[in-house]
């Protein structure tokens, strides 16, 4: 009886052929510090030749038999817990090492996770190329990398799912000839990333720029693409130096590899506008770390792309917000962040900060969440920005609408909480719910449930009369899973029109679909990183499809949900007071026949039943189809999902609930 040595941790097994003679071979992964790998050669009739072991790297995880070159002998790859090796084959059952793929991102350890890295491993043709791909999990991103046949791989498209992912399975789950990834996580949760061909899956694209922060997006090289600009934090006992990274898009949603330029201080909120007045835009920086030599840097563009080397300065103030505006209508661009306003010269420097009417307290809490946040609008309509604010002061969240006056000074005026919403405000937005309405407020905020134990996500909002004076709108509906992460944004997500509020909350994006009267339902979610200590987000339309694309800094680089147009679902929610029957449409916005479907989650136990349907096959462009829902009958309160689905991937999960 073979047992696992001392030094070892439970072992992993792959089998495939790897000698060519067409019989089923074994390979055993042996864990440990510096871990081995054992091919196993199956002999006939169930018995198998013992062959050398080879070194497998720093702590292996997983490993996997593929055939990675045109030789017609099986190959090794193996996971560990900084890249993945590949071992090469031969006639003889021997292996030599090949290429070593690292990981895009830190170790685990660095930025203070769990070994998640190399746990889930699988080989698939993923592009149909006639190559074998290769993906991997690395803590909470699957990252796949394409085969170039010669035992080599390309490049690294990398996916963002929940919590850690502890396995990985490949299957074609929508039936349409694509090999799909499904990904369980240690949080009990699984996700499904969906093979939409042209090497690109259904999920959070991953752009590696370690602890990004702050983020920012604009033309930044006058090329006519959305660019962005992150910066990034650094681990280091103040006074040090933090990083600007700038990633240059290329006007198809992906971005290139970031150029980093040094600024005099950890970091923290970045903004782009043109400071000096030469038509190029430049970035400025806050910082949100005490102890550095100075908390504002800024840098100034170069015509043509690039920016030069960046020059800091000390307001006296730390802030995790940063907007440039013109608030005293000078012409130059001001800088609005927590402690105040700076005045803009107009050659790249600012005057002294001029502090709000009272005190907007900056720091971070116990959860590394901060304190503070603030908005940009005009709250009157006289054309003069005025300043939201949220602050926690006197053991309570304070709301403030802080009136502008034209030369940087404001009239504040405080907002009541009539609803008694505000538990833990992460974020705050300022724009338009109502089209053609006046700027209304938004809060992300985090709410406990009744038994005390689950966070909720939930946006508070404050609808504006145009006068400067706002009305708290009634509770909306909540985004689970919230535990003090988040931030929220206002686009017209599902271009239908009507704006949509979108909201982070832990480990997920939120969209909260607008009903045309500053009323909204909840709609899709869709699996993300944690973001590192930050309520930044960004939304630009990265691929110039016209739709609103979704961009999150997080601890291993820059996250971006690319917004896929879909057919338009109405109404998102069905809600029942009584027995009878309600209906949803669906409207082929695009210029493509679509495939669409409903199904309902639990038909054989629900109290709800499709009674009738009229999608169920293709919808011409510009053509509607439409679903009925019946509540046949039940005591209790009953809930459940309908799923419309457009071109075999789930476009709408519409809740149903009959009281």
């Amino acid at each position: 009886m073979n047992t696992v040595p001392t030094n070892q941790q439970t072992p992993r097994l792959a089998a495939g052929n790897l000698n060519g003679d067409n019989l089923t071979d074994l390979v055993v992964e042996y864990t440990a510090k510096s871990g081995t790998v054992t091919p196993y050669f199956a002999t006939g009739g169930g018995a198998f030749r013992k062959g050398a072991s080879h070194s497998a790297g720093t702590s292996p995880t997983a490993v996997a038999i593929g055939k990675f070159n045109n030789d017609g002998f099986g190959d090794i790859a193996v996971a560990t817990q900084t890249g993945v090796q590949i071992l090469l084959g031969d006639s003889a059952g021997t292996f030599t090492t090949g290429s070593f793929i690292a990981y895009p991102y830190p170790s685990p350890q660095s930025i203070g996770f769990g070994s998640f890295f190399g746990t889930g491993l699988v080989l698939a043709d993923f592009d149909k190329d006639g190559k074998l791909d290769l993906a991997v999990t690395t803590n909470l991103f699957v990252d796949v990398y394409w085969g170039t046949g010669t035992g080599s791989f390309s490049g690294v498209n990398s996916y963002a799912v929940q919590a850690s992912p502890v396995s990985m399975l490949v299957a074609d789950v929508n039936g349409d000839g694509y090999p799909d990834l499904a990904v369980p996580d240690n949080g009990e949760k699984l996700n499904v990333l969906v093979n939409r061909a042209n090497r690109k899956f259904a999920g959070a694209i991953n752009t590696a720029s370690p602890l990004a922060l702050g983020i920012v997006t604009a033309d930044l090289n006058h090329d006519g693409k959305q660019d962005v600009a992150v910066s990034n934090f650094v681990q280091c006992s103040a006074p040090c130096n933090g990083k600007v990274s700038v990633l240059y898009g290329s006007g198809s949603g992906s971005l290139a590899a970031p150029k980093t330029y040094t600024i005099g201080m950890h970091g923290g909120a970045i903004a782009a506008g043109d400071v000096n007045g030469d038509g190029v835009l430049d970035l400025v920086v806050t910082n949100t770390y005490a102890g550095d030599n100075a908390d504002t840097s800024v840098l100034l563009g170069i015509k043509g792309g690039g920016f030069q080397a960046a020059r800091n300065y000390t307001l006296g103030a730390l802030s995790n917000n940063a907007y440039l505006v013109d608030m005293n209508k000078d012409g130059k661009l001001d800088l609005v962040e927590t402690g105040g306003v700076a005045l803009g010269n107009g050659d790249g420097t600012f005057g002294p900060l001029k502090p709000y009417p009272q005190s907007v307290p900056f720091e971070q809490n116990t959860y590394a969440r901060f304190t503070a946040y603030i908005g940009v609008g005009d709250f009157n309509g006289d054309g003069i920005h005025d300043v939201a604010a949220a602050f926690f002061a006197n053991n309570a969240w304070e709301v403030w609408a802080l009136i502008g006056d034209g030369k940087g000074g404001f009239t504040g005026h405080q907002l009541q909480d009539v609803n008694s919403q505000i538990s833990t405000v992460v974020g705050l937005t300022v724009g338009k719910l109502i089209v053609g309405g006046p700027d209304d407020i938004v809060l992300a905020n985090n709410t406990v449930d009744q038994f005390a134990s689950i966070v909720n996500g939930q946006p508070v909002i404050f609808i504006g009369k145009g006068t400067g004076a706002f009305q708290e709108a009634a509770l909306q509906p909540p985004l689970t899973d919230g535990a003090f992460e988040g931030t929220v944004k206002i686009a017209d997500f599902n271009h239908d029109g009507i704006p949509d509020i979108g909201m982070s909350s832990g480990d997920q994006f939120v969209v909260d679909l607008g009903q045309g009267k500053g009323t909204f339902v909840a709609g899709p979610s869709f699996p993300v990183a944690p973001a590192f200590q930050t309520d930044n987000i960004a939304v630009a339309d990265l691929n110039g499809d016209g739709w609103p694309d979704v961009l999150f800094p997080d601890v291993n680089g820059i996250e971006r949900l690319i917004n896929v147009p879909v057919p338009t679902v109405s109404p998102a929610r069905l809600s029942y007071t009584a027995n009878g029957t309600k209906t949803v449409t669906v409207r082929n916005t695009l210029s493509t026949t679509q495939s669409v479907t409903a199904a309902l989650a639990d038909p054989a136990m629900s109290a709800f039943k499709i009674t009738a349907k009229t999608c169920n096959g293709a919808l011409a462009p510009g053509a509607t189809c439409t679903i009925s829902v019946g509540l046949i009958g039940r005591a209790a309160a009953s809930n459940d999902t309908l799923y419309v689905s457009a071109a075999g991937s789930v476009i709408s999960q519409g809740a149903l609930h009959g009281n």
